[in-house]
């Protein structure tokens, strides 16, 4: 009863144990669980904390790039109404140019037909005068010299008059010539075609005049070659009278001549101040003209200055845009790896502290497993430290066999000979010793004894052969 007691306190304890591990081992699991969903709950945490960071930078750099392009559309905005501003200005300057070039022209035209008038003017003067000279002197001295002198006259005032012509065409040429050359180092591209039609215009002109100065040459030529032709044919009819009348012919020459050079020396005078005047004009022209470029060329400079500064502000702009950006960038950057940091120490923390409780769980399992195996050592099925021996006796001697048995529960020891059990010896089986006494041995006692020791856990046996002789 003992040994039952004791081997069911024993399965109780095992079981209590086994229970309780079994407890440990789920309290173990739960925790581990609780620890890696709060794991899981931090990286879940730290990657939302990651991707608000993350639109956030996303959102500062949207909103940098939209304030960049605003700022490089209004840069460019400032730009086209600058350069609209500069075209409407250029456009004023080349109309003005324009209209002094056609101003100056005109001005031109009306000088030029003022001293043709003039021209005309004096030569119908000295027509006038020329008649009345001649009449005068027919009147006073015979009608060959007097139209001698008057074709002397007549030949010397239109030599003059061609010489005068020719030089008015000179210097009107010239001064066409220098007009067109100012006007076509000032001209523009919208202005070309309109001083090339000028020029067209003036040089027809000249050449009309020329034409029609020529058509004149010729005809006062055909004149003179006509009245020569007269003359001399009444040159050989007078011949005679003309001495008579050198004299007064040389006074009435010098007369007209005096009179003929004062006439030609205010033409001239007058046709002197005329060309100085446009002379003038024209420096005054060239003057505006420079004032007016040097005008345009300081607008050019000061929209080019605003331009610079504009862009330069712009750049400034877009370089403090773009450190801006730097920063934000490398705050976002510092701020993910701070939380990779932080991510990185809980993570490492949690698995620390994971392993640490596997550990702890592994020792508290490996003591259980101790305390079970000591449990399970405890109890063990038999076993024998000492066996039997085989004996030879005489009849009549007694028989005993002894051997050493362990185990627990203690277990029930049997003798068997010859595989049967034995009914008349005496076993004993005290202290794990277990004893067999045969007493006055017969042939019959001879065999294999064997020992069968049982408990709970399992069985063993031992066995030995006596030999008993009979007595002779």
């Amino acid at each position: 009863m003992r040994v039952v007691l004791v081997a069911v306190v024993m399965r109780v304890v095992q079981v209590v144990v086994m229970r309780v591990v079994v407890l440990v081992v789920v309290v173990m699991q739960v925790v581990l669980v609780v620890d890696v969903m709060r794991v899981v709950l931090v990286v879940v945490v730290l990657r939302v904390v990651l991707v608000v960071v993350v639109m956030r930078v996303v959102l500062v750099v949207v909103v940098m790039r939209v304030v960049l392009v605003v700022v490089v559309m209004r840069v460019v905005l400032v730009v086209v109404v600058m350069r609209v501003v500069l075209v409407v200005v250029v456009m004023r300057v080349v109309l003005v140019v324009v209209m002094r070039v056609v101003l100056v022209v005109v001005v031109m035209r009306v000088v030029l037909v003022v001293v043709v008038m003039q021209v005309v003017l004096v030569v119908v003067v000295m027509r006038a005068v020329l008649v009345v000279v001649m009449r005068v002197v027919l009147v006073v001295v015979m009608r060959v010299v007097l139209v001698v002198v008057v074709m002397r006259v007549v030949l010397v005032v239109v030599v003059m008059q061609v010489v005068l012509v020719v030089v008015v065409m000179r210097v009107v040429l010239v001064v066409v010539m220098r007009v067109v050359l100012v006007v076509v180092v000032m001209r523009v591209v919208l202005v070309v075609v309109v001083l090339r039609v000028v020029l067209v215009v003036v040089v027809m002109r000249v050449v009309l005049v020329v034409v029609v100065m020529r058509v004149v040459l010729v005809v006062v030529v055909m004149r003179v070659v006509l009245v020569v032709v007269v003359m001399r044919v009444v040159l050989v009819v007078v011949v005679m009278r003309v001495v008579l009348v050198v004299v007064v012919m040389r006074v009435v020459l010098v007369v007209v001549m005096r009179v003929v050079l004062v006439v030609v020396m205010r033409v001239v005078l007058v046709v002197v101040m005329r060309v100085v005047l446009v002379l003038v004009v024209m420096r005054v022209v060239l003057v505006m003209r420079a004032v007016l470029v040097m005008r345009v060329v300081l607008v050019v400079v000061v929209m080019r200055v605003v331009l610079v500064v504009v862009v330069m502000r712009a750049v400034l702009v877009v370089v403090v845009m773009r450190v801006v950006l730097v920063v934000v960038v490398m705050r976002a950057v510092l701020v993910v790896v701070v939380m990779r940091v932080v991510l990185v120490v809980v993570v490492m923390r949690a698995v620390l502290v994971v392993v640490m409780r596997v550990v702890l769980w592994w020792w508290l399992c490996g003591q259980c497993w101790s305390r079970w195996l000591w449990f399970e050592a405890a109890q063990f099925a038999p076993r024998f430290a000492r066996v039997l021996e085989g004996q030879t006796l005489m009849e009549g001697e007694d028989l005993v066999l002894s051997c050493t048995v362990r185990g627990d529960p203690q277990p029930e020891v049997s003798w068997l000979l010859n595989n049967q059990p034995i009914r008349y010896a005496h076993a004993t089986y005290e202290d794990g010793n277990a004893e067999l006494t045969v007493r006055d041995a017969l042939p019959e006692d001879r065999g294999v004894y064997t020992c069968l020791a049982q408990n709970s856990l399992g069985s063993a046996a031992c066995s030995a052969t006596v030999t008993v002789a009979a007595d002779p």
